[in-house]
């Protein structure tokens, strides 16, 4: 039998994932607007990055992100997505605020595969850095490799077990600010 552990957070943290990932807190709210709702679903390129989306004709804009935990996590966040959305369509309401909370990986890749290099039953597939919808689909198809005993070209670049010496100093930095926006 195998197991696969796809959670926002790895249970069972045999691999010290707490460490590897950290989580970012991103913002998002709903709109009744005036007009026909985009289609299809956006992001930014560059500067201020803004996602957006619509569901049951509402418009749905995204964006804000900054490490959980942090100093800067204030209203004013949601007042600057309905500003972005008030410059870009006619909103007539926003009808929802809400936040979410999202791993993600030192190098920013998925960690996509075997929990832990000598694992044989047991896989994971988190760090998505808030792009789940998109990212499931792979890790899926990678897992599935490995459980099959077939080789997939990407296996290797989502490794859980990629962290090397070069990533040493971006973990460390990530680590030492969880501590210090804690106290």
């Amino acid at each position: 039998d195998q197991v696969v552990v796809a959670t926002h957070y790895p249970l069972l943290d045999r691999s010290l994932f707490f460490a590897r990932l950290e989580p970012v807190r991103s913002y998002c709210i709903a709109a009744r607007i005036n007009g026909e709702a985009p289609r299809g679903m956006s992001i930014s390129a560059g500067g201020t990055t803004r996602s957006v989306r619509s569901h049951d004709e509402q418009l749905i804009v995204g964006g804000e992100g900054h490490a959980t935990g942090a100093r800067d996590a204030t209203p004013e966040r949601f007042e600057r997505l309905e500003q972005f959305a008030r410059d870009h369509w006619d909103v007539a309401e926003v009808t929802h605020r809400w936040s979410a909370q999202d791993p993600v990986s030192w190098d920013h890749l998925p960690v996509v595969g075997r929990y832990h290099p000598r694992s044989e039953r047991l896989f994971v597939a988190s760090g998505f850095h808030k792009w789940g919808l998109s990212t499931a689909g792979f890790a899926a198809r990678i897992i599935s490799d490995l459980i099959g005993g077939r080789d997939n070209p990407w296996a290797e670049r989502f490794n859980p077990s990629r962290f090397g010496v070069r990533g040493v100093p971006k973990l460390a930095q990530m680590n030492a600010k969880v501590a210090l926006d804690f106290f």
